[in-house]
């Protein structure tokens, strides 16, 4: 499934490799989601970014499987 996601969706820039693990940390710990604690400094917009495009990229698979 990871592999499907990495040949659909090509996102070029460094924020790729770290969305795909925080999807198989949520999905291999069954967990209903991640707490993110933003203090506004660099470091937290670069996980918002990493999270957001993991939501991205599931948005975009689950809309090919609907299809």
């Amino acid at each position: 499934q990871v592999e499907r996601l990495r040949a659909i969706y090509e996102i070029p820039h460094a924020t790729y490799e770290p969305s795909i693990f925080l999807w198989e940390v949520l999905r291999k710990s069954h967990a209903r989601g991640f707490f993110l604690a933003l203090s506004g400094g660099l470091d937290s917009c670069s996980v918002a970014l990493i999270v957001y495009n993991m939501c991205c990229m599931l948005w975009k698979y689950i809309n090919e499987l609907k299809n």
